[in-house]
């Protein structure tokens, strides 16, 4: 049987430590939440593995769809700055993994999620561990979740070609968003910080993650 608080503590000490996540809640988020929950059955022996996990093949409705490695995740997560005090938008849960991380952390999160097979596992799993703050939405990942913000963490699980201005209208004065910007055949981790009406954009390093195609551009052609 899978030693799996072991194999979730040797994540944290040979995966995130050696990538300058120093953020101790972070680090105990990650060490708490039970990654192979939120993975098939299958799948979990290889839950903290150094690498994305396929949730929903490429020949599925709606695929492919990866969780983010653990690096990934926590990357991201530590340039938001989250405050315990925050409230959360996560784009694209999947199964509620990245969710229930942010959840140790902050007040409360709105998660979003379009398939309908994964808002059924997030909110089945985040309920089984009895993880109370967070509320699974059903709805386009471009869309998030104007009616419930403003917020002041967006996570956006995965890369994108661009994100849309409307995500960044439902930051608070002083909100961050966080994502993977994919650009020239390399991703970048990047923040964006919203200052009243103006919206400013810093990188951090070259990180990959799984393709988000509801977030590519629009192909344009020269005539």
């Amino acid at each position: 049987m899978a030693d799996f608080v072991s194999l979730r503590r040797n994540m944290v000490d040979c995966q995130l430590r050696p990538n300058d996540i120093t953020d101790l809640r972070i680090l105990e988020a990650m060490n708490d939440v039970p990654r192979e929950r939120f993975v098939p059955e299958g799948l979990r022996l290889t839950a903290y593995a150094d690498k994305d996990i396929e949730l929903v093949g490429r020949g599925e409705e709606g695929g492919p769809r990866a969780m983010m490695s653990p690096m990934a995740l926590a990357v991201l997560v530590d340039m938001s700055d989250l405050q315990a005090s925050d409230y959360v938008l996560d784009i694209g849960c999947l199964s509620g993994y990245s969710s229930a991380v942010l959840a140790q952390i902050a007040e409360s999160v709105v998660a979003v999620e379009s398939q309908p097979q994964l808002v059924k596992l997030a909110t089945e799993t985040l309920a089984d561990l009895e993880i109370v703050n967070v509320a699974v939405v059903e709805c386009g990942l471009t869309e998030g979740q104007a009616n419930q913000g403003p917020y002041d963490v967006i996570l956006i699980n995965g890369a994108v070609e661009a994100v849309p201005d409307n995500l960044l209208d439902q930051l608070k004065d002083g909100g961050r968003l966080v994502t993977v910007v994919f650009e020239n055949g390399v991703g970048h981790a990047e923040r964006f910080v919203k200052s009243g009406t103006v919206v400013s954009s810093s990188r951090k390093r070259d990180l990959t993650a799984p393709m988000l195609s509801d977030f590519e551009k629009e192909s344009s052609f020269a005539f």
